[in-house]
């Protein structure tokens, strides 16, 4: 009767060593911290961009508004023109 072919133990055999030099993955921005960068700049943003910026409903940017103020940014609504915007003071947290 002829032997049956034995598969190798992969335990057997030693991984192969191989180092890959990659660059270290860049810091992961929020949707909030991109929020609160949009709404601390000078003139602020509106409704409309803090949307577009982050893909969310504007109920959805306006509760994140609100959690950024139970947080102790200092965020203020303004209507010019009947459009919205937003501008941050400082963190008073």
């Amino acid at each position: 009767m002829p032997s049956k072919k034995r598969k190798p133990d992969s335990q057997s055999e030693p991984a192969p060593q191989s180092v890959i030099d990659t660059p270290p993955l860049p810091e992961r921005k929020t949707k909030v911290a991109l929020l609160l960068e949009l709404v601390s700049r000078e003139r602020g943003a509106t409704l409309n961009e803090l949307t577009a910026a982050t893909g969310w409903l504007p109920h959805t940017v306006r509760a994140a508004i609100t959690g950024l103020r139970k947080r102790g940014h200092d965020v203020q609504r303004q209507l010019v023109d009947g459009i919205s915007s937003y501008t941050a003071g400082r963190h008073s947290g």
